[in-house]
């Protein structure tokens, strides 16, 4: 029944995106003065806000030997909390970065994140003490939104808790992709790794051949102690929508597939990531709430795969961003832009559903995602059409971009700083 749903959904999803492939303009457009005043107060906030925390770190690492904490890992956290929380100056940061008001996003929005975040990590040491960072953030990105999820969509938004569901779900991405990514295995391997995955998602109990498929079936065991399978089914039927999603996409990397093919592989891929998402916190989701996770899944894979143009093509991975010719390239990005607001209007964003500000982190965090994506392959659009989206910008992309290396490159100054 999910599965019948959900493709439905997905059919209609890659309708929307066919009918968009028309020529359109973009209607929002930034005077070059409004984008360069909004660049030097963020760019002064962030100087306010980095001097705050080496500021704050200095007074905290004077009374180091004050810290009851014993591990490394908790007195790194505990520096970068102290540093963080009720930190005014990066609040103020987060209202100009995202135009919105954060006083009443705290007020209305409640939420244990920094637990969250902390707890996941902590775990995931404990566990896998030599995973590296970036898979770890990997699966961090994904609690994020499922946590967010949570927020959107709970009646109980402020009992937010890191679940077992939550865990094993988030370290689901990197445990199985790493596997199944992996060039060094031969596809006749991962099919049997995926077949013998379907079985333990039905519920069958399987030995496992190796470390890899333990870790990964002890995450399914970890899901099946919070969710009852008799009582939520559907939350075992949208994690072998992901599986199933993946072993296409799998196929298809050894194979010369259509492009209406790899456009449907595309869709289902990402809609049933983030579908499996919500199941994963709520149980059980409404048709409106499965409508827009459906949409926001398809966005994300859409954005990913235009990050990842070249990665895609070193390892001979089609995908629809990497197979359009540059002209087509630039409707791709237009039509992602389109696509995007029109998923933001297929949920009800009101007062007493959610705060109206959580639907402009949901946009920004978009914009932000295909803006990166847009500088990374500068070089395959034309010099009007750059512009064009630049213009669309708040800031514009060139400052966009200034703003992203100064911020990254003030974070690498600080995380040594806060190394025992």
């Amino acid at each position: 029944m999910l599965k019948h749903d959900f493709l439905n959904l997905v059919d209609s999803y890659i309708d929307i995106w066919d009918e968009l492939e028309e020529p359109m303009f973009i209607k929002k457009k930034f005077s070059h003065l409004t984008q360069t005043i909004k660049y030097f107060k963020i760019k002064s906030q962030m100087k306010r806000t980095f001097s705050s925390i080496n500021i704050k770190y200095k007074h905290l690492k004077q009374s180091k030997e004050n810290l009851s904490f014993s591990k490394e890992s908790e007195e790194e956290m505990w520096v970068l909390r102290a540093c963080c929380m009720n930190n005014k100056e990066l609040s103020h940061l987060i209202e100009l970065w995202l135009e919105l008001d954060i006083k009443n996003m705290e007020n209305n929005i409640q939420g244990d994140y920094i637990g969250c975040t902390e707890e996941f990590i902590k775990r995931v040491k404990e566990t896998w003490p030599n995973m590296e960072e970036s898979q770890v953030f990997q699966a961090l990105r994904n609690v994020w939104i499922m946590i967010a999820l949570k927020i959107m969509f709970s009646n109980n938004p402020n009992d937010l808790v890191l679940t077992n569901s939550i865990f094993a779900y988030s370290m689901l991405y990197p445990l199985t992709d790493n596997l199944l990514d992996n060039p060094n295995i031969l596809q006749v391997e991962k099919l049997d790794f995926s077949k013998r995955l379907e079985k333990r998602l039905k519920g069958n109990i399987l030995s496992p051949k190796n470390t890899e498929e333990k870790d990964i079936f002890d995450m399914i065991s970890l899901i099946e102690q919070e969710y009852c399978r008799k009582s939520y089914p559907k939350v075992y039927e949208s994690l072998l929508l992901i599986h199933e999603a993946q072993t296409n996409n799998i196929k298809n990397q050894y194979m010369n597939p259509e492009k209406n093919d790899i456009k449907k592989s595309t869709f289902e891929k990402g809609a049933a990531s983030v579908v499996a998402d919500g199941y994963l916190v709520m149980g059980d989701l409404t048709q409106t709430q499965m409508d827009f996770l459906t949409g926001y899944g398809i966005v994300l894979q859409l954005a990913d795969d235009l990050q990842d143009i070249e990665e895609d093509e070193a390892v001979n991975h089609t995908t629809i961003a990497n197979s359009c010719p540059n002209k087509e390239l630039q409707e791709y990005i237009l039509n992602l832009l389109k696509l995007s607001e029109k998923i933001l209007d297929k949920i009800d964003f009101n007062e007493d559903y959610v705060n109206k500000e959580m639907k402009i982190i949901l946009l920004r965090s978009m914009e932000t995602l295909i803006s990166d994506a847009v500088l990374k392959n500068k070089k395959r659009l034309d010099t009007y059409f750059y512009k064009r989206i630049s213009k669309a910008s708040p800031i514009g992309l060139e400052k966009y971009l200034k703003l992203k290396n100064y911020s990254i490159g003030e974070i690498e100054n600080i995380k040594p700083k806060l190394m025992p």
